[in-house]
Formats: structure tokens, sequence, C-alpha cells
């Protein structure tokens, strides 16, 4: 089936931005655009992010509507495709959220694991994150500051893939694997997605070794969550509050 046909917009920066004409806000701007301006330039800056082609942030698309020179001069128009892109973006959100607690609920059913993720990591840090592990572990791992000699996590900065914790061992000088097996963390897995926007994922089972079939149904939800959640990196404390309160459905 042919893609649908798209509409084609000029950013204030003179850059092309086109959008499918399914899609709710691409609708909304090719009702709007022609109004605007007859060579259908839109006096704003925008649609200059790559992110742009699939998908605005919640809040950026219709706050620089309504603060833009465009507004001021027509008001009508600015208030119209800002109210009906607040209604698209809103519904979006509600979307994504059902979608990541849909993706993170799979990963739980997998099998009778624990986990840890941090996605979009960036200054050491995860931008989201979302555990199972028993809160006693948690606690201590972070009291201890196994972050820094974790095998796991050192593994997991340079490298992609997947990785058995039994090929780390050898580099366990600090026994993180031992802690973390008195806390019934036995046998686990690491991975690790991505290039300069990495994901990473950290997986143990209390009385067996994580088969491979299990560690690669991980490895692909993990990518659909990255996806998912990639917006993340451009939105507010505030907006990213809503998405850190998922709890990991059971």
């Amino acid at each position: 089936m042919p893609d649908p046909p798209k509409a084609h917009f000029l950013s204030a920066s003179g850059c092309e931005v086109s959008f499918q004409d399914a899609d709710p806000i691409g609708t909304a701007l090719s009702r709007f655009l022609p109004k605007a301006h007859p060579t259908r330039k839109l006096p704003l800056r925008m649609l200059q992010s790559p992110q742009a082609q699939h998908g605005f942030h919640r809040s950026q698309l219709v706050s620089r509507i309504y603060k833009s020179k465009f507004s001021r001069n027509c008001p009508k128009y600015a208030k119209s495709i800002g109210e009906e892109l607040q209604d698209v973006v809103r519904r979006r959100d509600m979307d994504n959220l059902r979608k990541i607690e849909d993706l993170l609920q799979r990963l739980n059913r997998v099998c009778d694991w624990t986990f840890a993720l941090g996605l979009h990591v960036r200054f050491a840090s995860p931008t989201l994150s979302y555990l199972t592990y028993p809160k006693e572990w948690v606690d201590y791992y972070t009291e201890k500051e196994l972050v820094f000699v974790d095998p796991t996590v050192r593994w997991a900065i340079s490298n992609q893939g997947i990785c058995d914790w039994e090929d780390l061992a050898d580099g366990d000088q600090s026994d993180v694997f031992g802690a973390a097996a008195r806390f019934g963390l036995r046998f686990g897995k690491v991975i690790a997605l991505g290039e300069l926007d990495r994901s990473l994922g950290f997986f143990a089972h209390p009385s067996r070794p994580i088969t491979q079939e299990e560690i690669e149904q991980a490895q692909t939800l993990m990518q659909e969550l990255h996806d998912v959640t990639r917006d993340a990196l451009d939105m507010s404390e505030e907006e990213l509050e809503e998405l850190r309160q998922i709890i990991v459905p059971a």
C-alpha cells in the first residue's frame, strides 16, 4: 500500500517539514497554514527539530503558536489551531502513557524475574527509570554506591547488545554479584541499546539462568520503550514527572 500523501511546510529557518496527511497534527496544520500565509511559510521556529517528523512534545507546539508574532497578527487562526493541537497532543499523550504501561507489563510477564530499566541515559543518569528489584536491594545498592563499581553498569556504558552476569564475574572486584545474591538476585543479564542516545536494562532471576529467548523478548520490548519515550529528552521536568509516576503493572 502506498504511503498517504504528505503536506509540506517551510519553517522560519527555511527547512522543509513533511507530515502524513493522515496524521492529526498534519491535518490541522494543512487547514490552518494556507490561511496564515499564501506561500505556506510558517513564521515559527517550532518545526526545526528532527522530532517534528514523528510528533511534537506536548507543550512546545501549542505554546510557541500562542507566543509567536503570528498569534498577535492573526489571533483568530492562532487560537483555533492552538486549541485543536492541544486536544491532539493531549490524546497522543494518553496513548503514549497506555503504550508505556502495556510494554512494561509485557516485560514484567516474560518470566518471574525482576529488573531495572534506565531509558535515555544522559550525564550518567537515566531520563526515565522503572524498577521491580526488591526495595531492600535498591536501598543497599544506593547506600553503598555500587553503581560506581558494578561490572554490569561498566559493561553497559561502553557496549551494545546482551551480556550475561557470568561473563562479567572476573571483573567483579567489589563482589557486587555476591551482594546481589544475598538479596535473591542470583542470575542475570544486561541489555544496552542505542549509540548516542542510550537505554540500559538489568534483569535478574532468583533461581535459574535467564534463557536466550527470554532476554531477546526483553530486548525487543526495551527497544519499543526506547522508541516510544524518545521525546522525553526534550520534555520539561513537569512533563517528565507524569511518565516517572508510571508503576510497572504486574
